[in-house]
């Protein structure tokens, strides 16, 4: 593959699964890049992209995108909802979540093809998907790291891996930022007295 740049492309944001995609931006419009050729996204504020390359996701001034990328260069950008950004993508692009901002604050949003538009409301903050879109990380409402399948109520990771016997060797979980594509591994951070380390650990069954 060798080692390929673009030095038009300030941020690099998000690469498809098969890294032949990329998708970035420069100062004020987004582009993304295949393997040979790069186009530009006028107006448009790509955040990630979908596993299988097909759709960008971000936001265009205040309302959220998702764009179908064509290898001919041409888009097709889908108005999501308003006030925020999309954020992140399940593997075909056909489930997103993201961001709104409402009265009370910014809030958690998905967005799936055939159900529309729905505000999570036990959950403040998520950081990352699962490939199908069904597996969150992030704070539940009430501040605590949390993991939870869409549907069910956020449950305290922390509590969760104990309660399954997983020794946590006197540390406490203070995030949870990444899952892996199957749903079955977390990442994140946990102190113990000054110290702070990363963990990965195998969820149980949710």
């Amino acid at each position: 593959m060798g080692f390929n740049y673009d030095e038009s492309i300030r941020y690099g944001t998000a690469v498809s699964d098969d890294g032949l995609r990329l998708v970035g931006h420069e100062s004020a419009d987004g582009y993304w890049t295949d393997s040979v050729t790069r186009w530009e996204l006028t107006n448009f504020r790509p955040r990630n992209i979908s596993g299988d390359g097909a759709y960008a996701i971000g936001s265009s001034g205040d309302t959220a995108i998702r764009m179908l990328l064509s290898v001919s260069g041409s888009t097709n950008p889908e108005f999501l909802w308003l006030n925020g950004s999309a954020d992140f993508s399940s593997q075909f692009g056909n489930v997103i979540y993201g961001e709104s901002d409402g009265p009370n604050g910014s809030q958690p949003v998905r967005w799936a093809v055939d159900q529309g538009v729905e505000i999570l409301t036990d959950w403040e903050r998520i950081y990352s998907v699962d490939a199908n879109g069904e597996v969150i990380v992030g704070l539940a409402k009430n501040g605590v790291p949390s993991v939870g399948k869409y549907g069910q109520s956020p449950l305290a990771l922390q509590s969760l891996l104990t309660a399954a016997g997983v020794g946590l060797d006197g540390y406490s979980i203070t995030s949870v930022e990444g899952i892996s594509a199957d749903g079955s591994i977390v990442a994140g951070l946990a102190t113990k007295q000054s110290k702070t380390a990363v963990f990965l650990s195998r969820l149980p069954r949710l």
